[in-house]
């Protein structure tokens, strides 16, 4: 046998082992599950169990306005039929606390992420990692007759069971954006189009969300002032010039997440709608956490 053709057979070999590694290690490492959502007015439709872990959940809107999908765990103890009681005592104390009247759900369920509000016809992304037990999906987003969703139904209980297998190896992110009271720290200036996943962490003392917006034809400052607005200011006529972005729902201090954004050039503005319980329930967002950035 020649040295030639000695040395093309060991490399043949060395080729058929180096593929069959791959192939093992690509078919033994666990991967992030996906779960479809779709929201309309005013539902989510999904699996009525989820297994736990790392799950990626993607939101398509398929309504006429904008959704989100907050998730929350419920307490121990506290059953879907008990939660539905504490929502329908919510809808009832709104016109009278307005926002204020949310809180009541905090007594009873934890806020645990999502993905965050999305357009008619587009989609939202975020991945979460999922504790075993009982959970309740819902949409803060108010309609424009200023009423939460949460209050005309869109409230849906899902399972989550414990994880089966190992845990999956945590997406590579872009960036590290840290939410504190009352800023975002670690937002690139600018991001590329197309898919970017973001790890968010809750470095702050209250919880805190990363919600973006894109803006068109206006400023970061112009955005603020309209999002800050008296409700009982006109708004302005026309569509807005701003839409949902999808980010990452509210989360309690000391949690994590990853907002999986898929944007087109422009600019955006990131901000936090959460209320302050201690600063009169100001939204975080007039309390200077906001952040512009832009994409391109």
């Amino acid at each position: 046998m020649t040295r030639t053709v000695r040395t093309s057979i060991v490399m043949i070999f060395a080729l058929v082992a180096a593929l069959a590694l791959v192939a093992c290690s690509s078919d033994d490492e666990p991967t992030i599950s996906t779960v479809a959502v779709t929201a309309a007015d005013f539902s989510f439709t999904l699996p009525a169990t989820v297994e736990g872990g790392l799950t990626r959940i993607e939101l398509t809107n398929a309504g006429q306005d904008s959704h989100h999908m907050q998730i929350l765990k419920l307490n121990d103890g506290v059953s879907q039929a008990d939660f539905q009681t504490t929502i329908q005592g919510v809808i009832q104390s709104i016109p009278d606390q307005g926002e204020a009247a949310l809180f009541q759900i905090f007594e009873v369920a934890s806020l645990s992420g999502g993905p965050s509000g999305t357009v008619p016809g587009g989609q939202s992304t975020a991945i979460v990692d999922l504790k075993a037990g009982e959970y309740a999906l819902v949409c803060f987003i108010a309609g424009a007759d200023g009423v939460p969703h949460v209050a005309k139904g869109m409230v849906q209980g899902v399972t989550v069971t414990a994880p089966t297998g190992d845990a999956p190896p945590a997406p590579e992110s872009y960036a590290s954006v840290d939410l504190v009271d009352y800023a975002f720290l670690g937002v690139p200036v600018s991001l590329p189009t197309g898919e970017t996943t973001l790890k968010v962490t809750n470095k702050g003392q209250e919880p805190h969300e990363f919600t973006v917006m894109k803006l068109d034809g206006i400023t970061a400052e112009q955005a603020l002032a309209i999002f800050t607005a008296p409700p009982s200011d006109a708004a302005p006529a026309g569509p807005p010039p701003f839409s949902d972005a999808g980010g990452f729902q509210a989360i309690l201090p000391g949690d994590s997440g990853y907002a999986v954004l898929n944007l087109e050039a422009g600019n955006y503005l990131a901000l936090c709608f959460v209320p302050s319980a201690v600063n009169e329930f100001a939204p975080h967002m007039a309390l200077g956490m906001t952040t512009p950035f832009t994409v391109e």
